[in-house]
């Protein structure tokens, strides 16, 4: 598939499916709530920090496992996630994560280039060790295998197809994340004037949530798009 198909499906699969989605958007713009909410006191600042982390986790892995079911099979219903997520390897998801970041840093305090170059060729590596059951080495390996079958500088190679994939898609997540934070109020706990005076900014949460979070689907799907499309070309 080329870069403009891979776009193409994803657009249409949102597009078709977008209302039968709903229950994701719910989670999605009550979860944005908490991380929108601003608090007085040590507890509940430490409180809301672990409940915001917990839930981005959770819209992480439903993200993850909803594009696989829209684009395998063009559904993703609420019970099939679910039970995807609560199955899901989260021990080995977050030693990924550690390993990743500590190389990636490593290499970026070091020259910079080697951390930007070990970063990208393990970007599929949670896709192996979700959808594919691998263990956290061999998913590592199977990413870097994926980016290194063809030079760098080939137009048909993982990496320059990934290159112009994440412009796009960074360029609009920025724009769209930009807007939210600008134009979408905090959600206070501290106020004293009761509950009443929160019910607009509480829902213009939700609402700018939705919008912000229907992009970050679609580029889920777009990134699905492009491990299935690597996946069918290299893994024979």
């Amino acid at each position: 598939m080329t870069i403009g198909q891979i776009f193409d499906r994803s657009t249409e699969i949102l597009k078709k499916r977008y209302l039968s989605l709903w229950w994701i958007f719910l989670a999605q713009g009550l979860l944005s709530v908490i991380e929108r909410t601003s608090c007085e006191g040590i507890f509940l600042t430490i409180a809301l920090f672990i409940l915001n982390l917990v839930s981005q986790l959770f819209i992480f892995l439903v993200t993850f496992y909803a594009a696989e079911g829209l684009w395998n099979r063009n559904s993703s219903s609420l019970r099939e996630v679910l039970t995807k997520v609560r199955n899901a390897p989260l021990l080995n998801l977050v030693e990924m994560f550690v390993r990743v970041l500590f190389w990636t840093v490593a290499g970026l305090v070091l020259l910079v280039v080697p951390g930007i170059i070990y970063a990208t060729n393990r970007v599929l590596s949670p896709y192996f060790l979700l959808f594919e059951g691998l263990s956290v080495d061999d998913s590592l390996r199977k990413s870097k295998f994926f980016f290194t079958r063809e030079p760098w500088y080939s137009l048909r190679g993982a990496l320059m197809r990934f290159s112009w994939i994440a412009l796009l898609t960074v360029t609009l997540g920025v724009l769209v994340e930009i807007i939210f934070n600008l134009s979408i109020p905090v959600f206070d706990l501290t106020k004293s004037t009761g509950g009443l005076e929160q019910i607009p900014a509480f829902f213009l949460v939700i609402m700018g949530a939705i919008i912000l979070y229907t992009v970050k689907l679609y580029i889920a799907l777009v990134y699905f798009g492009f491990y299935t499309d690597l996946k069918n070309r290299y893994d024979q």
